[in-house]
């Protein structure tokens, strides 16, 4: 497991990736990106605005299309029976590269099956160089009363 970059660790010692986790959020952000879903293009492709504030080396900005929600009925495997419960699963990505104060958009595929009303963007910077996290965010989806899935795209 990584956390922040930094690691790697056995992902399974669950106190070791509780206490890294919360070292890693008691350290203040050393940049800011804020992301804006914009609208849907007729071949189902989301536009996101994003704004990114005090990056001093060049970096990556990833943006992650999530689901939340996701239930399985697993009907074959050791599985078999089962039904799985999945959260913020990753749909679709994408990356731009900055090199410091950035603004612009990005464009990011949504598969047809994505449900917009559980999905989000997940947006970090990610340093080129050594792979640490400067700054993340989070935002929903807008959702539309009549569309319960967008997009063309598998």
């Amino acid at each position: 497991m990584l956390v922040n970059g930094a690691g790697p660790f056995l992902g399974s010692d669950r106190d070791n990736a509780r206490a890294r986790i919360a070292a890693a959020l008691a350290q203040s952000a050393a940049a800011t990106v804020r992301v804006e879903p914009g609208p849907v293009t007729a071949d189902g492709t989301l536009v996101v605005r994003y704004d990114v504030r005090g990056v001093r080396e060049k970096s990556s900005l990833n943006i992650a299309l999530v689901e939340r929600g996701i239930v399985i009925k697993v009907a074959r495997g050791e599985n078999r029976g089962k039904t799985l419960r999945h959260e913020n699963v990753v749909r679709a990505m994408a990356s731009v590269e900055i090199d410091g104060d950035s603004s612009g958009s990005i464009e990011i595929g949504i598969p047809r099956s994505a449900r917009r009303e559980n999905a989000s963007l997940i947006a970090f910077i990610q340093s080129r160089s050594d792979m640490k996290i400067h700054a993340a965010t989070l935002a929903d989806l807008p959702t539309s009363a009549t569309t319960r899935s967008v997009g063309v795209r598998e």
